[in-house]
């Protein structure tokens, strides 16, 4: 069961940042996993980095139909790549986390308040991540680990801060739409 509990009564922004480039295919999951994301206080800040699909236009209807119910800020542009498209949404977030999930993937319910929980109870702690399922295409499960099956990296080495900085240095084994970290 998830703990929906506030924070010292309320619930810090979490700015969701979605680079979207060419996956018209899977944005229907994205977007409703946003919809169904129990944390109650997330802002949505897009880019479309040049797609040359017909995501622009999926994301503009859904952004229409948030309509205040979700606040969501998206934009487009001719193509800069995904760490310029990285950089500029985090110079847009005004949350106090900050989570990016690409746009072929999409959220577990309850993923963004068990993180915003771990980072409250750790006020000495900048970023958590968690292990991700793997799916194709079709949305099978291919891998019940992403740190373990996809990035090669050993989840039992993660319990200790020294276990983590090996795997993180060596491996460098985080699911990037898990990755959380505080704006500042």
């Amino acid at each position: 069961m998830i703990d929906l509990r506030p924070f010292d009564g309320e619930y810090p922004l979490v700015s969701v940042i979605i680079p979207s480039y060419q996956h018209e295919p899977y944005l229907a999951a994205l977007f409703a996993s946003i919809e169904g994301e129990v944390y109650p206080n997330i802002e949505v800040i897009i880019i479309d980095d040049g797609s040359m699909d017909r995501s622009v236009e999926f994301i503009s209807v859904w952004a229409d139909r948030m309509n205040g119910r979700i606040p969501v800020r998206w934009s487009t542009r001719a193509n800069r790549g995904v760490t310029a498209t990285l950089n500029d949404l985090v110079a847009q977030a005004t949350g106090k986390y900050v989570t990016a999930i690409h746009t072929d993937d999409y959220l577990l319910p309850g993923g963004l308040m068990a993180r915003v929980r771990y980072l409250e109870e750790h006020p000495e702690k900048q970023a958590v991540f968690a292990d991700a399922l793997a799916i194709d295409e079709k949305g099978v499960e291919v891998a019940g680990s992403a740190i373990r099956n996809i990035h090669g990296g050993r989840p039992e080495q993660y319990g200790t801060d020294r276990g983590l900085r090996r795997e993180v240095i060596n491996r460098w084994a985080v699911p990037g739409g898990t990755l959380m970290m505080r704006r500042d």
